[in-house]
């Protein structure tokens, strides 16, 4: 209950009301949240605090006690069964010490604030900035080619392609093309390709027969026709003595399935009479 005095004019009013107005305590979660959005601050302010220090008496900044402080913070917050992220304390710290240093360095002299065009990818939003692609490539995007990035700092995939209109075959997450007693440049190139290194870790010497066989079939060189000879020696073959061959099938007219184990596959190595599996990207 509380009671309120309201004048006007002569007249006095006492109006008595009551009113609950209750505040909810904060759920586990929320805390978490709260909690973790205070120390993740704290940090921050934290570096920044080592940057001026070290600004102004010249040294190199110490960020030791920063790094101390935010284990035991991040500890502190972590409740049990009551966190809903999934952020733990290394990804919070590579993340603010990320963007502190970017902040340091846009405050230095001739510094600038991170933007599109300055060559990385460090503003929210971009998917590439000039040369850096962040790690991506056509293959990420389950394409092949070469990918760009445009002046708005977003992918431009008018290099890539998928793999079946080039004539390829996709296994693995490898784009697979027949070299015709061709090394596996040359096939790669023919297609506006380049040499995928899946032709030796995925169907090659460094990868399984089962794979290899799965490759040629999806090419059509299946068994029957061709007879399963598997992984070979070819260089103990005079008619085959050609060192990183790898996944392949023989001419038709002595139709095999091999896999030449004896040396690593490699992409340049051809023999007229042996149509390679060749893996491009």
């Amino acid at each position: 209950m509380r009671t309120i005095l309201h004048q006007t004019g002569h007249a006095t009013f006492i109006l008595a009301c009551s009113a609950a107005f209750a505040i909810a305590a904060p759920t586990g979660a929320e805390k978490c949240e709260l909690l973790k959005n205070r120390f993740a601050g704290k940090y921050a302010l934290c570096r920044a605090k080592a940057n001026a220090k070290s600004i102004k008496k010249g040294v190199a900044a110490d960020y030791s006690k920063c790094e101390a402080k935010l284990d035991k913070w991040w500890a502190k917050a972590e409740l049990p069964s009551a966190c809903l992220d999934a952020v733990g304390v290394e990804a919070i710290r590579d993340f603010v010490t990320a963007n502190s240093g970017a902040i340091a360095g846009a405050l230095a002299p001739g510094g600038t604030l991170p933007e599109c065009g300055d060559g990385a990818v460090n503003v929210a939003g971009e998917q590439c900035d000039g040369g850096d692609l962040d790690g991506y490539t056509c293959v990420s995007l389950g394409q092949v080619g070469t990918l760009g990035c445009d002046g708005s700092c977003d992918f431009d995939v008018a290099g890539c392609s998928s793999c079946s209109s080039l004539g390829g075959v996709d296994v693995g997450g490898s784009c697979w093309f027949l070299g015709a007693a061709t090394d596996c440049d040359t096939a790669c190139a023919n297609a506006g390709l380049s040499y995928d290194t899946a032709t030796l870790d995925y169907a090659g010497s460094g990868g399984t027969l089962a794979q290899c066989y799965q490759v040629l079939d999806a090419l059509g060189q299946t068994a029957p026709p061709f007879a399963n000879v598997g992984d070979f020696d070819c260089l103990g073959d005079e008619n085959i003595a050609v060192s990183g061959i790898g996944c392949a099938v023989t001419d038709p007219l002595f139709p095999l399935r091999i896999r030449c184990t004896a040396t690593p596959t490699g992409p340049s190595a051809s023999h007229p009479d042996i149509w390679r599996a060749c893996a491009c990207e």
